[in-house]
């Protein structure tokens, strides 16, 4: 895809008008490929010690035959804040009439300070090449460097004219100006730093100041070899001295190997002994200790640490079947004890108690039958209808029902049938059949009337 904006002209060098107060640094001409319009493209520098708050310019243009052409007779660049020194326009682009244009002059009309003052054009003149640039530092041949030292901010030689002057920083600055509006340095202390005589006075101090540097650094350099040269010296003596004691140290470990291997060996064979041989059988006796001690789960343990050393896999085995013995016997005991108590809490009517108990044990002796019986599975249960205006409780231990109604409330005898309850009211001689249902879930009288179990 092709660039939208393409330029036809440029120029870099600087353009000014006596007593302007702007430097016109560099100007283009650019062409804008999506409508094909030629435009004019300025950058300003602020030459005058104040802020440029608008600018106003005047754009004559030429063809490409050098004919005179329509141009524009005045464009303001505005709301600008441009300190001195400091440069702006050329972010804007100024579409000139005619696409035929080729080449312009610009003309300053009129400047707006930030503070009010407006600086006014006296003629009309164009701005123009202007007749000197900033000269390089390397026409001072040798003195260059030491310049640079001394004017470190400098890359031109500071130079004054008949309107203007160069700073070394390459910023023109009107002759009213005694500071650089860019580097902010006076041109007087710039003229100064480049007096010759001073520069050559400076130049032999600083090339004897380095020689003596040098003569410091080779001294330095001296000792630090000096130095050096030393310690290696006294390294090599230090590893001398280190060798012979190496060789007196391997010469005793030779001859109290002589005396030390028989040892060794005698202490390898106990070591030997003791694992294979004394070990095992002080634990073999351990493990017996514990066996008859009753210990049997610690005795399995420790028979199985001793791998296949004498009968120990069988006296490991034995042991184990003695532990379970025991914990059956244990567990029977228990049961046994748990049986009794929900003997004792079912005779004294605490059916739920005794139930608790005998679904704990599980099927200890007839536990299971017992957690069954029709007097634990009823107690307490209560039956209700639909509509919870009417509730049933069945109380095995008193043997009666009561019935109590939204109404009132009585007692009722009651007598049991398999499923079916037959009840006789107190002072009545209506009788009322309450029969279950299978799983015990649901109660209904003779009347039709529906209970429901709430467990």
């Amino acid at each position: 895809m092709a660039q939208r904006y393409e330029v036809i002209k440029s120029v870099k060098d600087g353009y000014w008008s006596g007593a302007y107060p702007l430097l016109l640094a560099a100007h283009a001409l650019v062409r804008d490929n999506a409508d094909d319009r030629i435009n004019a493209q300025c950058k300003f520098s602020n030459l005058s010690g104040r802020n440029v708050a608008a600018a106003y310019i005047a754009v004559d243009c030429k063809g490409v035959d050098g004919g005179a052409v329509e141009g524009i007779d005045e464009y303001v660049y505005l709301d600008l804040d441009s300190a001195p020194g400091a440069v702006f326009g050329d972010d804007k682009l100024i579409a000139l009439p005619n696409k035929t244009t080729r080449s312009y002059t610009v003309t300053l009309k009129k400047v707006v300070f930030a503070d009010g003052a407006v600086w006014q054009a006296p003629g009309g003149g164009a701005f123009s090449p202007l007749a000197n640039t900033p000269k390089p530092l390397s026409v001072l041949g040798e003195l260059e460097a030491q310049y640079r030292r001394s004017a470190a901010q400098s890359a031109n030689i500071p130079e004054e004219f008949d309107d203007y002057w160069y700073c070394g920083c390459g910023q023109l600055n009107l002759n009213e100006q005694e500071n650089c509006v860019h580097c902010k340095i006076s041109l007087q202390a710039q003229l100064a730093a480049l007096d010759t005589d001073t520069l050559k006075r400076d130049l032999e101090n600083y090339g004897a100041e380095q020689l003596r540097i040098a003569e410091v650094r080779l001294e330095m350099e001296r000792k630090e070899n000096e130095k050096r040269l030393e310690t290696e010296r006294r390294r090599q003596e230090q590893e001398q001295i280190a060798a012979g004691e190496r060789a007196r140290i391997a010469k005793r470990k030779k001859k109290t190997a002589l005396i030390v291997t028989p040892i060794a060996v005698v202490v390898v064979a106990f070591v030997i002994v003791f694992l294979t041989v004394i070990q095992p059988s002080m634990k073999y006796a351990r493990a017996v200790t514990l066996r008859n001690s009753g210990d049997y789960e610690g005795a399995s343990a420790l028979f199985s640490s001793l791998g296949n050393y004498k009968n120990s896999p069988e006296q490991a085995k034995n042991a184990t079947k003695l532990e379970n013995q025991r914990q059956a016997e244990e567990r029977v005991r228990e049961a046994e004890k748990l049986y009794k108590q929900g003997d004792e809490l079912f005779e004294n009517g605490d059916y739920l108690g005794a139930q608790k108990i005998f679904q704990e044990i599980g099927d200890y002796k007839d536990s299971t039958k017992k957690a069954l019986d029709e007097r634990i599975r009823w107690a307490g249960v209560w039956y209700y209808t639909r509509d919870k205006g009417t509730f049933i409780e069945i109380d095995y231990s008193l043997r009666k029902m009561r019935d109590q109604y939204s109404k009132g409330e009585w007692t009722i005898d009651c007598v049991f049938f398999g499923n079916e309850v037959t009840t006789i009211a107190s002072g009545s001689v209506k009788s009322i059949s309450y029969t279950l249902n299978q799983d015990g879930t649901s109660l209904k009288d003779n009347e039709g009337k529906e209970y429901t179990h709430d467990k």
